[in-house]
């Protein structure tokens, strides 16, 4: 150690706090991980001449010059306990990094559960092989988009006409539901609607609104035609409806970037003001 705080010491240099607490390899080494291992060249070169039999606060007084000259000194000292833990948590012999390790399984255990939890156990039924079929299709859209595809929220449009055909779709435990967002994507043989419609739980005592937080998404998907009369919900793993949402909903918004770039650019004459 360095420096030893008197008893009735009420003022400490950070500097100082940092020296009693990192003898010269260990402080050369957080620097290196922060900063990279070319950083404090003279520092380095000092520590490695002279193998051990050195004088520490000579080294510690030029690290403390090649700081304030690089200009990292001020986010050293205020940092440095920081990137001290970021360093254990990269050192795989570490009990840090075991510990951040851990968490992030855990974080991804608890992620994976309830419906998509059981997902991942479950055979194709017949309605996730539709479902699929309908991603796979998606999936091969790239630039041009050969589907019609509608925001009924967002474009002021109208159900499909089958969907009347459809019955009373509420779910049991819900005071109220809304809808964020609901599509209709029109192919060649059928339509298929689908919806991220969330319901707003409530307590089971008081009836009260659980809160924003409490509400949970039901994607819900159906598939009709016009002509044939058809309106049916698929009820496919909720891990296949999410992603065929998330599909349309990228589609659809990419659609609307590349239109409202042809209509500025359709605007633009290269030609107008040139001198």
């Amino acid at each position: 150690m360095k420096y030893l705080k008197r008893f009735n010491e009420t003022f400490s240099d950070p500097w100082d706090d940092i020296t009693s607490s990192y003898d010269v390899g260990q402080l050369l080494d957080l620097i290196h991980f922060k900063y990279g291992r070319d950083f404090l060249p003279q520092s380095s070169k000092e520590f490695d001449e002279d193998e051990g039999d050195y004088n520490p606060d000579d080294i510690y007084d030029t690290i403390r010059l090649e700081l304030k000259e690089s200009g990292k000194m001020d986010d050293f000292l205020q940092n440095y306990q920081t990137y001290a833990i970021e360093r254990d948590e990269n050192d795989p012999f570490h009990w840090r990094h075991r510990q951040k390790e851990m968490e992030k399984f855990n974080k991804a255990f608890n992620d994976f559960k309830n419906e998509s939890f059981l997902d991942y156990f479950k055979k194709d039924s017949a309605d996730d092989k539709i479902t699929l079929d309908f991603i796979h299709r998606l999936e091969k859209v790239k630039d041009n988009n050969p589907y019609h595809i509608e925001n009924i929220m967002q474009d002021d449009g109208r159900l499909p006409m089958w969907m009347s055909k459809a019955a009373d779709t509420a779910e049991r435990g819900s005071r109220s539901e809304y809808y964020s967002k609901i599509y209709v994507v029109k192919f060649d043989d059928v339509d298929i609607l689908i919806c991220n419609d969330r319901h707003n739980l409530v307590n089971a005592q008081t009836r009260a609104p659980a809160g924003e937080k409490k509400c949970v998404n039901q994607w819900k998907l159906f598939i009709g035609s016009d002509e044939s009369k058809l309106c049916e919900r698929i009820r496919s793993k909720e891990s296949y409806r999410k992603k065929l949402f998330n599909l349309i909903d990228k589609i659809y918004n990419d659609d609307n970037e590349r239109k409202r770039i042809e209509r500025i650019t359709n605007q633009i004459n290269p030609a107008a003001d040139l001198l």
